[in-house]
């Protein structure tokens, strides 16, 4: 598994979907001091960000009571942020009197992306990649006010694992 072709083809699918009710766009900054360096193409301005930051793998062989190998499995660990560029003056639910809860970052870019990636990591990976990737990990958290670009939306660290 390559994550960052994976998640190029993933958010392919996203946005034939609109997955999230959502545009999405793609990035694999790396390292989260390049996320301020991610460009917005044209048109993707109210879309999601999805970008991959912090990626390692691990392969670990397992024996069965012999010397020789019954399975390989290799876990690629990463951290992926889905992220809205956004406005320090905006309310995250209700600090501030005389704005709506329904215009709040809470409201329009944090719950909308716990409802669909909360307890759902639905990815195509039988499409995409041919084989189903297992799971073990996927963390989510919210992101709030983040870097220069003021970014808030969601971060998930998660582990998929490969059997070969």
């Amino acid at each position: 598994m390559n994550p960052i072709d994976f998640f190029k083809e993933q958010i392919t699918i996203w946005n034939d979907e609109q997955y999230c009710d959502s545009c999405w766009s793609f990035g694999a900054p790396l390292s989260e001091s390049a996320m301020n360096l991610q460009q917005l193409r044209d048109g993707e301005e109210c879309c999601y960000q999805l970008m991959i930051t912090d990626y390692n793998s691990r392969t670990t062989t397992e024996y069965n009571n012999t010397p020789y190998p019954t399975r390989v499995v290799c876990d690629h660990r990463l951290t992926i942020y889905v992220l809205k560029q956004s406005r320090m003056d905006i309310n995250i639910y209700n600090e501030i009197d005389g704005h709506s809860e329904d215009e709040s970052k809470w409201e329009t870019i944090i719950k909308p992306l716990f409802d669909c990636f909360a307890c759902n990591a639905i990815m195509n990976s039988c499409e995409i990649l041919g084989y189903p990737l297992r799971i073990t990990q996927w963390d989510v958290s919210k992101v709030i006010n983040y870097a220069d670009n003021v970014f808030d939306g969601i971060r998930i660290t998660a582990n998929f694992r490969e059997i070969k």
